[in-house]
């Protein structure tokens, strides 16, 4: 194997490395930070939505 084959294949290896070690790290940080919760959707209930409430929220920003 040529030196320059090394040079070129080297950096971008570490690199990724590197990104993976980082990715690692930020979800064990996040999984250990929301112990138990889901990392991708909220498990509580919005409720209904009410299209003439909203109605007259969007009135009330149009006038002011």
């Amino acid at each position: 194997m040529k030196k320059d084959s090394l040079k070129v294949w080297a950096f971008p290896s570490l690199c990724f490395m590197f990104f993976l070690y980082g990715m690692a790290f930020v979800l064990i940080y996040t999984y250990n930070q929301n112990f138990g919760e889901s990392l991708v959707a909220d498990k509580k209930s919005r409720g209904e939505i009410d299209p003439e409430a909203i109605r007259k929220e969007i009135m009330n920003l149009k006038l002011n």
